[in-house]
């Protein structure tokens, strides 16, 4: 069984660099993902108070964001800050949202473990005992002599040994079965070997005990107790919540979880977790490879550089950070090239919060210190003044005249727009306007709206981009780019100096995104139209570049995303050691050459087509 599910890995990692994501699929694709609810009313907030209120000091403060804003080297999607219960800053980045739900990747397992702790502490699981005492029907599978020892805290700590992991949830449709039939790589509980897996297993185990899934379980024992109204937590195909990853939830949400870890599982004077299960959890057990981690793993969670701080993390930088000394919490939702918490971003929190001493007593008010934080932390979730067009006069000082040359070869197909719109002084750009009506021919068969590293964790691909064609309505001001997939069109409105808010259907999955234009030129005087599209739920965005040549006639088009090439690497070089590590496959892997692996990634994250005009 375990050969079949890396045959099956390897298939699709095939596919993927022969430039055909999605071509080969042994799970069934459906919607996982619902449609974020727009017309929610947050109806239980932190309660907010000023930063010298609770004895920070507003500079500490500007210092911390102002540097992850400049130095962090991703993409930042909110960041709060909380101490003695309240937010004392909060920042969402233009143009996302803090209220908008966000992907929380495997910072979930966590909460998992919060629910097992409960079920654990009522005497209804014992974490000393076997697994397949709970998943009874492991007993009849054939390997279980190999798995009979996994303990349930072997799964707390990341210790089961067994080698059925994430990329297992896109090769079989039942993970437990393939969880119990996969080999055991190593003595259980004897070292740290990071599998999502074990928190499926632990999902599982919850519903064999209460009947409920391990989504409706946490709804009623701790997001409803904490005014948790507003999330989303998807299934795997046997129906069984994920468990490890798949929860949508509000920025402000996760600080709630933060808050419940830090006052030791009790919410406004109410036990929700036992206060033994969370000291428990948030203890030290193993030491970590250093590309995930400098300190090490407790139980469902990491630990901090700070004493007795712990961190509940996902993907690409989905974080919250819980300090228990400073009496804080620190929550980012981000999209950065990290699986784990290496990263600028993680290293930039924990250089300022190892050093950080804040006042057990109230400061004095500092006016201008803390108008000089609020008025820059509301300049982050504002388009940015020196990115935004100044279509006139950039294009009347634009060298060799390129604009207008270009501009006139489009006159025959604009000749209906008139020199003077509706609008005295339009938001678009001169050059994007005189784009009405023009259309290109190229075959982006290996690409789509939705980022790569989105369509793979969703098992959801909708590649093949056809070509494009530029609409402007003079009467809205409005400029639109329609791609069109397999006939159909897929039209982007494009903001300049704001971003545009549009949905998209992934194959009945709605992702809320946004798009911001910007026309540039490049170094030969091509004029460059800049999209950058943001998964608004999810830490990923589509960047793309059209560059026009100087008749009109063709276009360039390149398409990137953001994580981009590093975190592809990251995760090609993960599944290698974890799924797909066996002696042949090894040796197949040492035999490539790294010029030909280098330039086969770029065709799969950044390639770039020709099209013609039509």
């Amino acid at each position: 069984m375990e050969l079949l599910q890396q045959k099956r890995a390897l298939d699709i990692l095939f596919t993927i660099f022969n430039l055909k994501p999605g071509k080969t699929q042994y799970v069934k694709p459906g919607p996982q993902k619902i449609p974020f609810p727009a017309d929610i009313k947050y109806t239980s907030p932190l309660p907010r108070m000023t930063p010298e209120e609770a004895g920070v000091p507003s500079e500490w403060l500007y210092n911390l964001y102002s540097t992850l804003e400049k130095d962090s080297e991703g993409v930042l999607h909110t960041v709060m800050f909380l101490r003695h219960g309240a937010v004392i800053a909060e920042a969402s980045f233009h143009p996302y949202s803090a209220n908008v739900w966000h992907a929380s990747h495997s910072m979930c397992k966590s909460i998992t473990a919060l629910a097992v702790g409960i079920l654990a502490e009522s005497g209804k699981i014992d974490i000393t005992a076997p697994v397949y005492e709970y998943i009874t029907e492991a007993r009849t599978l054939l390997p279980f002599s190999k798995y009979k020892s996994i303990t349930v805290d072997n799964l707390l700590s990341m210790s089961s040994g067994v080698s059925f992991a994430e990329a297992g949830s896109v090769t079989d449709e039942d993970w437990l079965r393939g969880f119990f039939e996969s080999a055991v790589k190593m003595e259980p509980g004897t070292a740290f070997s990071y599998n999502s897996m074990n928190t499926y297993v632990l999902g599982a185990i919850v519903t064999r005990i209460t009947g409920m899934t391990l989504s409706d379980y946490v709804q009623q024992n701790i997001f409803a107790p904490m005014g948790i109204t507003t999330f989303h937590w998807e299934k795997s195909p046997t129906g069984l919540t994920k468990a490890g990853w798949g929860l949508y939830m509000l920025p402000e949400d996760m600080a709630k979880i933060g808050l419940l870890f830090l006052n030791r599982g009790v919410w406004e004077g109410k036990t929700l977790v036992p206060a033994s299960w969370i000291d428990y959890i948030s203890k030290k057990t193993f030491d970590t490879p250093v590309s995930m981690s400098r300190y090490g793993y407790g139980r469902h969670v990491w630990i901090g550089p700070r004493p007795g701080s712990f961190v509940c993390n996902g993907l690409f930088g989905q974080n919250i950070i819980i300090l228990p000394d400073l009496d804080s919490v620190l929550v980012t939702t981000a999209a950065v090239d990290s699986f784990f918490q290496t990263c600028r971003m993680t290293d930039i929190i924990n250089d300022m919060l190892v050093r950080a001493e804040f006042s057990d007593k109230q400061l004095p008010p500092d006016n201008d210190a803390y108008t000089k934080l609020n008025n820059y932390l509301k300049s982050l979730g504002e388009y940015p003044i020196n990115k935004k067009n100044e279509p006139q006069t950039h294009h009347q000082t634009t060298k060799n005249g390129i604009f207008s040359r270009i501009t006139s070869s489009f006159k025959n197909k604009t000749a209906h727009l008139s020199q003077k719109t509706a609008h005295t002084s339009p938001n678009v750009p001169l050059f994007c306007r005189q784009l009405n009506g023009v259309s290109y021919d190229f075959r982006g068969d290996n690409v789509g709206i939705i980022p790569l590293s989105c369509q793979m964790i969703q098992n959801n691909y909708d590649n093949g981009i056809q070509g494009v064609r530029f609409e402007y309505d003079e009467t809205s001001d409005e400029f639109t780019v329609i791609f069109e997939h397999n006939g159909e069109p897929i039209p982007i409105p494009v903001g300049f100096g704001r971003a545009e808010f549009f949905e998209y259907d992934l194959n009945g999955e709605i992702y809320l995104l946004a798009c911001e234009g910007e026309l540039r030129e490049n170094e030969d005087g091509e004029p460059v139209l800049k999209l950058r599209i943001p998964c608004l739920e999810m830490p990923c965005e589509r960047r793309i570049k059209i560059y026009f040549t100087q008749k009109g006639e063709s276009i360039r088009i390149n398409w990137a995303e953001v994580p981009g090439r590093k975190l592809l690497m990251q995760g090609i070089d993960y599944m290698m050691k974890t799924n797909l590590n066996r002696p042949i496959i090894n040796t197949l892997a040492s035999k490539i050459d790294k010029d030909y692996f280098e330039y086969r990634l770029d065709r799969i994250i950044n390639p770039t087509f020709t099209g013609t005009r039509r």
